[in-house]
């Protein structure tokens, strides 16, 4: 897996990375899997609890899972009707279940041969005819809308907490990477800001290059999305929500 260690920030995850988008798409999410008739649902790459949390309220049998036991532990602390495991996508077995999710990028750390092995556990991880249902960053919108500056995507501030994190992207057209640098502060009050220097890869993906990879390890794709549950577009719309079916 791509070195990027969530560790560092893993308690202040929700405040940087999260929006009011999110309480929708979970609506969407919801929806998707009703409309399939999915009951258990497992999550590959819960991180700190958001999908699974609010899955579970609504009546899936959920297991969760991550890679980082950092975040593990901000899950665990969010709620006690859910019991969150450690474990890595690419190997895990907690059974047989109706549909796996990973949102949020979480395939984008993965290289290309890690996300291959990743597919096949998950097809070993759900039923016959089970959903795989991720999503990931669009090559084709980043080619053409990434910025060549440095910019702010976040400027809060939360229980008394402020955050404002600087970005730097750079994408690898050939390799479709994109490579980015975070600097990070977080002041409480008036105290010194604490700052953090970050680095992150990602793989990312074309709707055809999604398409072949899942083919070839076992999955036929039923719906593309955007975030917004509405039919998706390669050119306007930054993510992909994949819908899959293990074949």
């Amino acid at each position: 897996m791509e070195s990027y260690d969530y560790s560092q920030l893993a308690e202040h995850y929700d405040e940087l990375e999260l929006d009011y988008e999110h309480d929708e798409f979970n609506k969407i999410l919801s929806k998707i899997l009703k409309k399939f008739k999915v009951k258990t649902v497992l999550d590959v790459a819960c991180g700190t609890g958001l999908q699974a949390i609010y899955l579970n309220s609504k009546n899936f049998k959920v297991t969760a899972s991550d890679y980082n036991p950092e975040m593990i532990k901000i899950a665990q602390k969010k709620t006690k009707n859910l019991k969150f495991l450690q474990g890595d996508m690419k190997t895990i077995n907690y059974g047989k279940f109706d549909a796996v999710i990973s949102i949020y990028n979480v395939i984008g750390h993965l290289t290309k041969k890690e996300f291959e092995e990743a597919l096949i556990n998950i097809s070993n991880s759900l039923k016959d005819n089970g959903l795989y249902i991720f999503d990931i960053n669009n090559l084709e919108y980043l080619k053409n809308n990434l910025p060549d500056y440095e910019y702010i995507d976040v400027a809060d501030r939360v229980n008394g907490i402020k955050y404002v994190r600087f970005n730097k992207d750079k994408l690898d057209r050939k390799g479709a990477v994109l490579y980015t640098t975070h600097k990070t502060y977080v002041q409480k009050n008036m105290e010194k800001p604490k700052v953090y220097n970050e680095k992150c890869r990602l793989q990312i993906y074309s709707a055809e290059q999604l398409k072949e990879i899942l083919n070839k390890t076992g999955f036929e794709i039923i719906n593309l999305l955007n975030i917004n549950g509405k039919s998706f577009n390669s050119q306007t719309d930054l993510n992909i929500v994949a819908i899959a079916r293990k074949k």
